[in-house]
């Protein structure tokens, strides 16, 4: 099983070392919100594979997980964002939904909200 660790790492660590390359032609217009969360959701995706392999070199498995889902995330949102133009939209709009029902229910002697 280590072997196989081993060779996990060394293609994913190739693989990230390319896409790091690939981004000096990353080109994207930052007038339209699709392309510039998609861009920025494609560096997120290249930073958590380098802090996956970082925790793996360094033997840190507590982090791993959480970082290993948060890319899951962001990979499923970047290709839902890439088969849906509306997407992000939707995104946006549930949040401030989430947002607003959030600070009804606050009290309003929080001293954090003021």
């Amino acid at each position: 099983m280590a072997d196989f660790l081993k060779d996990t790492c060394a293609a994913l660590d190739k693989a990230h070392s390319e896409c790091l390359e690939q981004l000096k032609h990353l080109r994207f217009v930052a007038d339209a919100h699709n392309q510039l969360i998609a861009a920025a959701l494609y560096c997120s995706l290249i930073e958590y594979v380098g802090t996956m392999l970082l925790l793996a070199r360094e033997q840190k498995r507590t982090g791993f997980s959480s970082v290993f889902r948060s890319f899951l995330e962001g990979y499923a949102d970047l290709t839902n964002m890439l088969k849906n133009d509306h997407f992000y939209f939707r995104k946006r709009a549930a949040f401030h939904r989430r947002y607003k029902k959030f600070l009804r229910n606050v009290s309003a002697d929080n001293p954090y909200l003021k």
